[in-house]
């Protein structure tokens, strides 16, 4: 009876330190293009406790999640299905390690490493890419953290990060700089090309008005020039004086 009751005892502490496990992981962020790591940290070894392991990533809060690698226990190992283009080298402990080559943004999301097992719980981690300048801030300001917590060059590590962050800054307001030198020069362009516009209209009136003034005086000229007394029908007044008379 006492070894049935030490038995109990040992399985229900054995259970309630097995339902403390929480599997967790980790991937960093890098650039577009660059090796990302994923990996998966179990609190115990799975190649003694033979548990199923699933590897998986949700996009949304709504998203169904995708599945990146399934591994289950057959003949005395590991047999592992990594999804494209994850690669997994088949070692598995405590932890384990996918690459991701050439990472890209459809690759970002929530990853999860989950323990076929009632007893485990998940912690899922976030992945998300870097542009190139944002990767250097974040390599200098982690290099910083490292030299303060390690309590040397702590203050050569900060001052790096502020010089890294003032180049981020600067790089962001040159980029603000240049839209806006450029938009000034296309409404400058726009502005010369609509006065050219106006200048050429006004001078093609001007000369269609002169060509039609000097039409209209050259036909006055070519008209004969009646004196004071003629008649319409060409005669003068002292023709008709002299019909009169006779």
């Amino acid at each position: 009876m006492r070894k049935t009751l030490v038995l109990a005892t040992m399985l229900h502490l054995q259970t309630m330190f097995i339902c403390a496990q929480e599997t967790t992981c980790n991937m960093k962020a890098v650039s577009r293009g660059e090796t990302a790591k994923l990996e998966c940290f179990f609190g115990e070894n799975m190649a003694t406790s033979h548990h199923e392991i699933f590897v998986q990533r949700k996009v949304g809060d709504s998203s169904k999640p995708a599945n990146v690698m399934d591994c289950f226990w057959q003949n005395d190992s590991y047999t592992c299905a990594p999804t494209s283009p994850f690669v997994f080298d088949g070692n598995i402990s405590d932890s384990l390690t996918l690459d991701l080559p050439s990472a890209q943004g459809r690759d970002e999301g929530n990853y999860f490493c989950e323990v076929l097992e009632d007893a485990f719980s998940y912690k899922p981690c976030r992945f998300d890419t870097l542009l190139a300048i944002e990767h250097e801030y974040a390599a200098v300001k982690e290099d910083a953290r490292l030299g303060e917590t390690s309590g040397a060059n702590s203050s050569l590590g900060a001052s790096t990060e502020e010089v890294t962050t003032n180049k981020f800054q600067a790089n962001k307001s040159d980029f603000k700089e240049n839209n806006a030198s450029s938009s000034l020069k296309s409404n400058t362009i726009i502005g010369i090309s609509v006065g050219a516009t106006a200048v050429l209209a006004l001078v093609s009136v001007c000369v269609i008005v002169y060509v039609r003034h000097k039409k209209r005086r050259g036909r006055k000229s070519y008209l004969p020039r009646r004196n004071k007394g003629d008649h319409l029908d060409g005669s003068a007044d002292g023709e008709n004086t002299e019909l009169q008379a006779l």
